[in-house]
């Protein structure tokens, strides 16, 4: 039987927000907070300005406009340098992660940017592994099956909070049953059909 990895307890939640679901879409916020033992303890958020306009769609989801990312939005470069800083060697939690890790991976690799090779932790399927009567995954649904308190949604930080809430409280709180390898793979087959789905959402 293998080895599975361990939880992390040290980790960095990431989040991004986009001007779709699509692998062409934009990157229009990135969020990150770093933990360990169970308590947040730094956080890094970033507004990216864009070449075109955001979606009504995504304006009217997350609530950024292009007004917010032409006033306080950094370029890309900068915003993934931070990113790459900030997370250093640290294992990546993340809510249906592969979506994020995609576009994260593609804008290194369009900047010239050292490619993300940490560890990278799938709460969503964390979730999906330990609770067995739910028939919608969003990440207000699982907050909501194990009441968790939350407020806005879809935006980085917010989800980053939440997405933390979530993978503590299935680990400590007796509710966490089991696990997968491939909980720790977030680019496998599978997981790319998850990027078109609107689970991130």
């Amino acid at each position: 039987r293998a080895v599975l990895p361990e939880l992390p307890s040290q980790y960095v939640v990431i989040d991004v927000e986009t001007t779709g679901l699509s692998e062409k879409s934009d990157i229009i916020e990135i969020g990150c907070i770093r933990c360990e033992g169970g308590q947040v303890i730094n956080s890094f958020n970033s507004l990216i300005k864009i070449s075109g306009h955001i979606p009504e769609s995504i304006t009217k989801l997350t609530g950024i406009t292009d007004e917010m990312l032409e006033s306080t939005g950094v370029a890309i470069k900068d915003a993934m340098n931070e990113f790459l800083r900030f997370c250093g060697d640290d294992v990546l939690l993340g809510y249906n992660i592969c979506f994020d890790m995609q576009h994260l991976r593609k804008a290194c690799e369009t900047l010239d940017l050292p490619a993300i090779v940490n560890p990278a932790f799938d709460v969503m399927r964390f979730a999906r592994k330990n609770i067995r009567d739910l028939s919608r995954w969003g990440l207000d649904d699982v907050a909501k099956k194990l009441n968790i308190e939350y407020g806005r949604l879809h935006r980085s930080i917010d989800d980053c909070i939440l997405t933390y809430k979530i993978y503590e409280k299935l680990l400590f709180d007796g509710t966490y049953d089991s696990y997968g390898a491939d909980t720790f793979n977030e680019s496998s087959n599978t997981d790319k059909k998850l990027n078109q789905n609107t689970e991130k959402r």
